[in-house]
Formats: C-alpha cells, sequence, structure tokens
C-alpha cells in the first residue's frame, strides 16, 4: 500500500488516504526497547501533539506497554476472536491513531491471522497496517525486525523507531552504516522516529517507575512520585521534546490529520509559563552568585 507523499519543502510527510491507521509495534526478539519506545512515541503524539490516540497492549503475559501507559486495553493476540475484536472496535473507534504493541516472535502468527482472514477486508473496514520497527545497534534487535519485513513485506508500510539505548554516550545510531539497517530504511523510505540515549540516572528512574516520558517532566506523576528535582526532571522534559520533534514530521503521515498542536505552540507556551520562568530565574541567580565566589 503505496499511499503516503512526500510534501517537499517542509520536511513534512502527509497521508493522503482517508483510512484509520493501525500501527503495530513488532519485532521478533524481546527486550529491544519496543514497548518502551512504543510508549515515548504514544507520549510525544498524545501529550504534546495533541493527538487522539489508543493503545493495545498485545502482550498479555507481560504488560509491558500497560505498566507505561494504564490505559491501554489488554488484547490477546493469540486468540483470533480477540484481535476481531479489537481491530472491529479501532475501525469503529473515533480515534486519530490506533497503536498495537506485540510480543516477541509474534510476527508470523499475527501473518497468519491476517492471510486467514484476508488483507483486504483491512481495506473494506478503512484501515491501513502500518508496521514500527524498534531498531538498537544489537544485531538482535535488527534481525527481529528483518523478520518482520519479511513477513509483512508488500502488505503494509513502514517506520522505524531508532532508539540509542544502546548507542555509545555522545554518539548517533547511524542506520546507514549496516547494510541491514540500510534496508530497513529504504523499506520505510527513510522514515525514522529516533528515540534519544537516556543518561544512567534517567535509566534507573525509569525502570523503578514506568511510565510515559512526560510523566517524568516538571510536574509529572512520575516525578512527584520520585521527588525529582527540577533539574532531574527537566532532563526528562528535553528528551520528551525531542523525541516529540522528532515525531512531529511523521504525525500527519500515520493518522491523515494535520498536528492539533504543533511543537512551535507548545515552546511558546512552556516558555511563557511564569512558574517555569521564576524557577529558571533562581536557577540562574544561584549559578550567577556560585560564579562570583
Amino acid at each position: 500500500m503505496k499511499t503516503q507523499t512526500q510534501a517537499r519543502g517542509r520536511g513534512t510527510e502527509e497521508n493522503t488516504n482517508p483510512k484509520k491507521t493501525l500501527l503495530v509495534s513488532g519485532d521478533d526478539k524481546g527486550g529491544v526497547t519496543k514497548s518502551a519506545s512504543t510508549g515515548a512515541v504514544a507520549d510525544a503524539t498524545r501529550t504534546y501533539l495533541g493527538y487522539r490516540i489508543t493503545l493495545g497492549d498485545g502482550d498479555p503475559a507481560n504488560q509491558t506497554l500497560s505498566k507505561i501507559w494504564p490505559d491501554a486495553s489488554i488484547v490477546d493476540t493469540a486468540a483470533e476472536t480477540a484481535l476481531d475484536d479489537y481491530i472491529a472496535s479501532v475501525a469503529a473507534g473515533d480515534q486519530d491513531l490506533a497503536i498495537l504493541d506485540m510480543p516477541g516472535v509474534s510476527g508470523k502468527p499475527l501473518k497468519n491471522y491476517f492471510f486467514t482472514t484476508g488483507f483486504d477486508f483491512l481495506d473494506e473496514m478503512g484501515l491501513r497496517l502500518v508496521i514500527a520497527l524498534t531498531l538498537t545497534e544489537t544485531g538482535d534487535a535488527i534481525d527481529g525486525a528483518l523478520s518482520w519485513v519479511d513477513t509483512f513485506l508488500d502488505k503494509a508500510e513502514f517506520v522505524i523507531f531508532a532508539n540509542e539505548r544502546d548507542t555509545a554516550f555522545g554518539r548517533s545510531f547511524d542506520l546507514a552504516t549496516n547494510p541491514d539497517t540500510q534496508t530497513l530504511l529504504g523499506l520505510a523510505e527513510n522514515r525514522v522516529i529516533r528515540i534519544p540515549r537516556m543518561q544512567d540516572p534517567m535509566k534507573d528512574q525509569y525502570n523503578y517507575y514506568k511510565a510515559p516520558p512526560s510523566a517524568f517532566a516538571p510536574g509529572g506523576s512520575a516525578a512527584k512520585a520520585l521527588k525529582l528535582t527540577h533539574v532531574q526532571a527537566s532532563r526528562w522534559r528535553t528528551l520528551a521534546y525531542n523525541i516529540t520533534k522528532a515525531t512531529e514530521p511523521l504525525a500527519p503521515w500515520l493518522t491523515g490529520k494535520p498536528v492539533p498542536m504543533p511543537m512551535a505552540e507548545l515552546h511558546q507556551a512552556t516558555e511563557a509559563n511564569p512558574e517555569s520562568q521564576s524557577i529558571l530565574a533562581k536557577l540562574k541567580a544561584e549559578r550567577d552568585r556560585r560564579r562570583q565566589r
């Protein structure tokens, strides 16, 4: 299904297909940050860009996405009737985007479901299938993504979530240096959402309190529960904004709709927040005081 067009000169892709998108996050290897990356992109799309998102956790055994997003519905993707119900609810819903996070080693069972039911029924229900491939620099993650491409080639469109978790500090995950990731990049038509590397203290905070990045930002539920300082929480806000910046250009392609809350407007609103301005002023005054010692 090649329904997307590139808006030349603006760096933003627009989906001209009026169908609703079912975004399936998959990799045939567990533990490759798939759910964490999916949760972070959902956070950017919902919290910061303002889209209406529904989430499905397709791994009832581990329920990883549900720990990050408690409102995610549990979907037993091993059961044909459960997938029937979920897909029907997506087709009938009023969300801008539906995201289904799959467990590891699930590409072939999902393919069997679609081939048994028929891919044509997605068209009949007004749905398009997009596969999100989560990549890190590890060979397992790349091999798992290649398996999903083999499964759904010519049956779906692809987008890459490039997570820098396993990338050395100070570097970026360069997809062009590996022939396999080059192949994946070509099949995804250069659609990449980059998930920046967390600093080590942030990893500990995330592992202790599973939540989307915005929850760790100043005023968020995780920041309050962990009693993060303003500086610690601000690091999370920076991470969330960087993920949102990477997501925003692809959001219209994913949803078929303009961005409700563009980043430029969000940045201006944040800068204008009196409480934030007061805290920043105190931080600058404290730095000046220390420098003058």
